[in-house]
């Protein structure tokens, strides 16, 4: 998944076409719900696991996100539109580099 996001998010930056976001639809906001919530019961569990502190544990992950994504918007108003299509473009090739590594690394039929 990693491999096939990097390439769409790569692949503009080859063709010389402009980037459009894709279009918000039902199923995009039904996909994207469903992996957020996968997500979150993974976390979950073994924070159960763990047996840690899940107030705390929450409060910590959520002001890391917030401050995270706060200083991220803020730089990104910036450097956006002098470095935008690179950036994209060398984001798009780290998620390649990252699930080749995955793929390398766990292969299927171990």
């Amino acid at each position: 998944m990693l491999f096939l996001e990097g390439a769409r998010q790569y692949q503009p930056k080859w063709t010389g076409e402009l980037f459009l976001a894709p279009k918000v639809t039902r199923d995009l906001l039904l996909t994207t719900a469903i992996g957020t919530s996968i997500d979150a019961m993974a976390v979950g569990v073994t924070l159960a696991f763990l047996d840690a502190n899940i107030v705390v544990t929450a409060a910590a992950i959520g002001l890391a996100t917030f401050l995270m994504a706060t200083i991220g918007v803020m730089i990104g108003r910036i450097i956006g539109e002098k470095f935008g299509r690179i950036a994209e473009a060398l984001g798009g090739l780290g998620l390649i580099l990252i699930g080749t590594k995955i793929l390398i690394e766990h292969p299927l039929l171990a």
